[in-house]
C-alpha cells in the first residue's frame, strides 16, 4: 500500500465488537484492522488483546479475615507496558529479567496482596502506565498512588503524585491535608504524615479556633487585606444567627475609617451565589450605598461559603480569597496517634492566636479522650507554654486538679524571673534562684536564663516559619 492512499470517511469502516478492532477500506479495495480505542487495552478480553501476563490483587483486609473466600480481581496485561517505557514499572522489569524459572513465570501470573485503599487505586496506575487519557489525581487518590508507585517502583507516577501532592497541600484545597493525612496514617507513610503536620500546623488557626470561634469562617490570602479575618454568623438582617447561618459579618479599621464586610449567600438572575461586599460608613456612621463595594463572588448553593473558586467583581484585588470553616479540633486531633498529637502540638510554628488556645485545646482532650495512662496525661500538659499564657488563664491553673505542677512552677518562675529582670536583686527573686532546667528530666544546675534557653518548649513563643517539604 502507497503512502499517498487515503482512508475513506471513518463511517464507511466496520467495527467487529466481538474481535475488538475495526476495519478501515482504502482507495484500492484493500482494508486493514485497527483496535477498538473504546475502553484502555488492559481492560480488553484477555485473547483479542493478546495478554501475555495475569495480576491477580487481594486485599489485606481479607487476609486478615477469617474467611475462606476471599474476593480477589485479576488483570490481563502486556508485559511490554509494564516493563518498558518511561512509565514502566521497575518491580515487573526485573521480575521479566530473572534467568531463572519462577512460580511467577510459570504462571504468567503476579498475585500481590495490597491494603484496600492501593486495591481501589490499582486501575488509575494501569491507565498510567498504558498511557491512557490523563492522569486523574485527587485528594482520594494521590497517597494510595503514592504507595503503590513506591512498591511497584514506578518513578514517573511517584515523580507526579508528589508535585500534585506538593501543590495542592500548601493550598489545603477542599481540606487536601486532612484526607491525605488520614490515608498515610493507613498505609503508615511517615513522610507524607509529617508533611501534612507541618501544612495543618502553619494554617491551624484558620481551620480550628476556641468554642467561641466555632462556626465562624476565617477569610485568608485576598488581595484586599483588609477583608482578611474571622467573620461572625448572621442572618441576612446582620442581626445574630440563632440557626443555620445565612451569611457572616466583621469589622476592619483601615487608615482610620470603620468598614462593615458582609459574607452572605443571595440568588442572582436564578442562580444562588456567595459574595464578599464591603460597606464603608459615611462621617456620621450610616452606611452610604454610593461606596458599597462588591469585591469577590462565587457561583455555589452551599449553606456554608465554599473554600475556593473566589473570583473578583472588578473591586477587589488579585489574589481571591480562601475560606475556612473553623472547627472544633478535639475530633481532628483526637484520631491521631499519640505521638503524632505531641509533635504537632509542641511545634514551635504551630500557628494559633495565643498560649491560652493550647490551653483549651489540651484542656478539652483531657476531659474527652480515654487516654492509656497517666504518663500520656503528663507529656499533653506538657505542649502548654504556661510561662506564655494570659492573666486570666494563670488564674484557671490554680482549680485544675490534674496539672503537673513541677512543670507550672518552673515556667511560671522563669517567667517572672525575666519579667523582672532575669533575677535582679531588686526583683523579688534572687539571681541564679532557678537552678534547675525547665526540663523535669534534667538535674542541672543553670542559671534562670540558660533554663529558658535550654528548654523552650514551656515558654518560648511560638513563631510562624515557612515549612519545609
Amino acid at each position: 500500500m502507497s503512502q499517498n492512499q487515503n482512508s475513506t470517511n471513518a463511517n464507511d469502516g466496520e467495527e467487529n465488537n466481538s474481535l475488538g478492532f475495526k476495519k478501515e477500506y482504502w482507495q484500492d479495495g484493500s482494508d486493514s484492522l485497527y483496535p477498538l480505542k473504546s475502553k484502555p487495552l488492559w481492560q480488553e478480553d484477555a485473547t483479542t488483546s493478546f495478554s501475555d501476563w495475569k495480576i491477580t490483587i487481594h486485599s489485606e483486609e481479607d487476609e486478615n479475615e477469617d474467611s475462606q473466600s476471599h474476593n480477589s480481581t485479576t488483570y490481563y496485561v502486556h508485559k511490554c507496558y509494564l516493563a518498558v517505557g518511561e512509565r514502566s514499572c521497575g518491580y515487573f522489569t526485573s521480575l521479566f529479567h530473572l534467568p531463572l524459572q519462577t512460580k511467577e513465570s510459570e504462571h504468567s501470573e503476579s498475585i500481590l496482596t495490597l491494603p484496600p485503599l492501593c486495591v481501589t487505586a490499582f486501575p488509575t496506575l494501569l491507565n498510567f502506565v498504558y498511557q491512557e487519557g490523563t492522569l486523574s489525581l485527587n485528594k482520594e487518590n494521590v497517597v494510595p498512588l503514592m504507595e503503590l508507585a513506591r512498591r511497584l517502583e514506578n518513578r514517573a507516577l511517584e515523580r507526579k503524585c508528589k508535585k500534585w501532592a506538593k501543590r495542592n497541600m500548601e493550598e489545603n484545597v477542599d481540606g487536601c491535608s486532612f484526607v491525605m493525612l488520614r490515608h498515610s496514617l493507613e498505609l503508615n507513610m511517615e513522610e507524607v504524615q509529617y508533611a501534612c503536620l507541618g501544612i495543618i500546623s502553619n494554617q491551624f488557626s484558620c481551620m480550628f479556633g476556641v468554642s467561641s470561634d466555632v462556626g465562624c469562617v476565617y477569610v485568608r490570602g485576598a488581595g484586599v487585606s483588609d477583608i482578611n479575618g474571622i467573620y461572625k454568623p448572621v442572618d441576612h438582617m446582620g442581626t445574630q444567627s440563632g440557626g443555620a447561618p445565612k451569611g457572616f459579618v466583621r469589622q476592619s479599621k483601615v487608615r482610620g475609617k470603620l468598614a462593615n464586610l458582609f459574607l452572605f449567600r443571595q440568588k442572582r438572575q436564578g442562580s444562588w451565589e456567595w459574595s464578599i461586599i464591603k460597606v464603608e460608613k459615611s462621617m456620621n456612621g450610616v452606611p452610604a450605598d454610593a461606596i458599597r463595594k462588591m469585591l469577590y463572588f462565587v457561583k455555589a448553593s452551599d449553606e456554608t461559603p465554599p473554600e475556593s473558586g473566589w473570583i473578583s467583581n472588578g473591586m477587589g484585588n488579585y489574589p481571591p480569597p480562601k475560606i475556612f470553616n473553623i472547627q472544633d479540633p478535639t475530633d481532628f486531633l483526637s484520631q491521631l496517634p499519640f505521638p503524632l498529637l505531641l509533635k504537632l502540638l509542641r511545634s514551635n510554628t504551630l500557628d494559633i492566636k495565643s498560649e491560652d488556645v493550647m490551653y483549651e485545646i489540651v484542656s478539652s482532650l483531657l476531659e474527652s479522650v480515654i487516654f492509656e495512662n497517666e504518663d500520656q496525661k503528663h507529656e499533653l500538659w506538657k505542649c502548654v507554654r504556661f510561662g506564655q499564657l494570659g492573666q486570666e488563664h494563670i488564674t484557671k491553673l490554680m482549680t485544675c486538679e490534674t496539672l503537673p505542677w513541677e512543670i507550672v512552677a518552673k515556667s511560671v518562675i522563669v517567667r517572672l524571673a525575666s519579667e523582672n529582670g532575669g533575677g535582679s536583686p531588686g526583683g523579688g527573686i534572687p539571681a541564679g534562684g532557678v537552678k534547675r532546667s525547665l526540663s523535669s528530666d534534667d538535674d542541672s544546675s543553670t542559671t534562670t536564663a540558660a533554663a529558658a534557653g535550654n528548654e523552650s518548649i514551656y515558654n518560648t513563643p511560638r513563631k510562624k516559619a515557612r515549612i519545609r517539604h
